[in-house]
């Protein structure tokens, strides 16, 4: 699945209203419509008591759809305005208009003490408090706001990014909503996928809120989600057997594992903008390389030669620890043994010392992860991803759901 900055999704609104004649009022009702369906299923509605923080813009208008549909089917709901309500314009205004028809109850502009009290009456909050137009740090009211969330005892939903989450790079912009599930629309956000703001928006569904597969499965994209390939199998291999040689999946053993600081020399970038932008100078070097670059982070991102950059969704998001490179290494190499190609072994081997970093992380780790409890959990791994491949594909192993 291709992954999208918040500009490329800005372009894909236009051309779903201009290209496809879909109007930006039925994307806002699909919109609002998969947050409520996840919520149903998360959660339930019924009986329950609902907050709904709607923001100003269509992150907002997202919002008012939702706290009707929640109204509609047995909630108990309050929206609360933080915006002008004179500043909601289409279909945002026109949603507000008939939560006010059907008589919701509206707190208007509210304070944080206002908030805090609203969320001390309710167990479930819908965040539309920024959304994805973030275009500053999270300071004054707002930020008391996301404090006051994050303080309460709610179950969070965030509407397409938890508030404060910078959608191009997911970078927490002074403070930021800790969500217990974030439902995002078109494609994911760089944010909703990059770390630190990933570890902060909890299960991810995806929904395409009826774009065309045309524009969302546009080959322009060059950032995706790191799918692995299956494993061949050993011919008359045991589960214990060894994996085979370990030689380099390059000839020249080009193939390079770097921290954002070991980034910034050959890209003339600090560590800061490299955090801000990963992407555009992991593809400058990967195509001076001619060779693939694993960049370690709190996500690892693979880059490609031809342009490309896949955003790997297993390993923990506590980030590297020294060492992690060489495990990463060692599963490149076992993966070309098996006789992946050059590239399916740099994918897929990326993907298994994730899986690795992840079952050491359930051990209890909760500040760092030693490359050598790493390392222990590869052949694990590895195991898992020969007998069970679509259970630890990235639809099932938790990075995301479409619906």
């Amino acid at each position: 699945m291709y992954v999208s900055t918040v500009q490329q999704m800005r372009e894909l609104d236009r051309r779903a209203i201009e290209e496809y004649r879909i109007p930006d009022e039925l994307l806002m009702e699909n919109a609002g419509e998969a947050v409520y369906y996840v919520i149903l299923r998360q959660v339930g509605v019924k009986g329950r008591r609902f907050l709904v923080v709607s923001g100003p813009g269509n992150n907002g208008g997202d919002g008012f759809v939702v706290a009707r549909k929640l109204r509609s089917t047995g909630g108990t709901v309050r929206v609360a305005v933080v915006a002008d309500p004179t500043s909601y314009a289409g279909p945002s205004e026109r949603n507000l208009d008939r939560l006010r028809k059907a008589g919701l109850d509206l707190l208007v502009e509210p304070g944080p003490e206002d908030l805090a009290g609203a969320l001390a009456t309710c167990d479930t909050v819908v965040d539309g408090l920024l959304g994805t137009g973030l275009t500053r740090d999270v300071d004054g009211a707002y930020a008391e706001m996301v404090r006051e969330i994050n303080a309460s005892s709610a179950t969070v939903f965030s509407i397409d990014i938890p508030s404060g989450v910078d959608g191009d790079n997911g970078r927490i912009r002074g403070s930021a909503v800790e969500a217990d599930t974030t439902v995002t629309f078109g494609l994911p956000k760089l944010g909703n996928v990059l770390g630190p703001g990933a570890a902060l928006g909890g299960r991810l569904y995806v929904s395409h809120i009826s774009f065309p597969q045309a524009i969302t499965g546009d080959a322009a994209f060059s950032v995706a989600l790191n799918e692995p390939v299956p494993l061949p199998p050993v011919p008359g291999a045991g589960k214990n057997a060894r994996m085979g040689r370990t030689d380099p999946p390059h000839p020249d053993g080009s193939l390079r594992i770097l921290r954002p600081e070991e980034l910034s020399e050959p890209t003339g970038r600090t560590v800061d903008a490299i955090e801000a932008d990963p992407i555009t100078p992991l593809q400058e070097l990967t195509g001076r390389l001619d060779a693939p670059v694993v960049l370690q982070g709190h996500r690892a991102l693979i880059g490609l030669p031809d342009g490309r950059v896949l955003i790997n969704p297993s390993g923990s998001l506590l980030g590297p620890e020294p060492g992690r490179d060489q495990v990463i290494r060692k599963a490149v190499g076992d993966l070309h043994a098996r006789g992946l190609s050059p590239e399916e072994a740099v994918r897929t081997g990326v993907f298994v010392e994730g899986v690795a970093a992840d079952l050491a992380a359930r051990g209890g780790l909760t500040t760092n992860l030693p490359a050598n409890d790493v390392a222990a959990q590869l052949p694990r791994a590895m195991n898992m991803l020969w007998k069970d491949f679509a259970g630890l594909t990235p639809d099932y192993y938790g990075t995301l759901e479409v619906i």
